[in-house]
């Protein structure tokens, strides 16, 4: 892996064709067997304000069925405050990116790696291994105009401006010209003027671990939502369908790095939980 966050990072969106499997949270090939659970990812819930500076514009084309369509530059964006927003409903809030590591560029995000790793299910949490291309997907079920960005530790390192896209869905991609991508936390978001994804988040330069939690407040919990330090959005656990009962426990995949957690009751949807915790495989981490 390399250092320095300020490496700028291009990406090239295309159309793709619908997955074949369902997307499940898994980690990194050199970290496994893990056996975490796998609530799914909803929502965005924004961490930080700032202000996101694009530091390279992306050359993007995509490719649906015999139509090719352009990305421009994107706007400049601010995120809402430092307390986190609560999360968005409607399409695009709904939206859930899905990111694979590739040690070796892609042709083209449509390429064949990249369609397997979709159909296959796979979104990498974190990758202790050099890394030259990040992948994201994003899987559509109706047409609709976006925006995309990738952000490494909070700063937009490339970006797509608002563009007509269609089901079944896009990728895009990061590369540095062939080199090792910097080391940190990476975030691919997708934009409209309401609303905004949730983050495709994978950590590089950082092993996957299966952290346990361990629920010590007196609410039943239907949503973690857990964003590495520097990261401006939350990854939202939705664990609804099976509540995190008092004393009840979760185990989760996630990188070897400094995370904030938020816990949500659910009743009445208010976070019961704040705090900081570094993953540790060999401890239970309370909530």
């Amino acid at each position: 892996m390399t250092d320095g966050a300020d490496t700028p990072v291009e990406g090239e969106p295309t159309a793709l064709p619908p997955p074949e499997a369902v997307p499940a949270e898994t980690a990194s090939a050199a970290a496994e067997p893990l056996t975490p659970s796998r609530p799914p990812r909803v929502g965005s819930v924004v961490v930080h304000d700032r202000h996101r500076v694009v530091l390279g514009v992306a050359t993007a084309v995509a490719l649906a069925v015999a139509s090719v369509f352009g990305f421009r530059l994107l706007r400049l964006l601010t995120d809402a405050s430092d307390e986190p927003s609560p999360p968005v409903e409607g399409p695009v809030g709904e939206l859930v990116p899905f990111v694979v590591a590739l040690a070796e560029p892609p042709s083209s995000p449509g390429a064949p790696e990249v369609l397997a790793a979709l159909n296959g299910g796979r979104h990498d949490i974190a990758v202790d291994t050099d890394v030259s291309a990040l992948c994201a997907t994003v899987a559509l079920d109706e047409d609709v105009s976006l925006a995309g960005w990738w952000e490494l530790n909070g700063e937009t390192v490339a970006s797509t401006s608002t563009s007509d896209l269609t089901a079944p869905g896009f990728a895009d991609c990061v590369t540095a010209d062939g080199e090792a991508l910097p080391d940190g936390t990476y975030q691919f978001v997708v934009a409209d003027d309401d609303a905004v994804s949730a983050p495709g988040t994978v950590v590089l330069g950082a092993a996957a671990v299966a952290q346990q939690f361990l629920n010590e407040t007196d609410e039943p919990l239907c949503q973690l939502r857990l964003a590495p330090l520097q990261a401006d959005f939350f990854d939202v656990f939705d664990t609804s369908a099976a509540p995190i009962e008092p004393d009840g426990s979760i185990t989760l995949a996630l990188a070897d790095v400094r995370y904030r957690l938020e816990a949500v009751a659910c009743d009445g949807g208010d976070v019961v939980s704040r705090r900081q915790i570094r993953p540790d495989a060999s401890a239970v981490r309370t909530i």
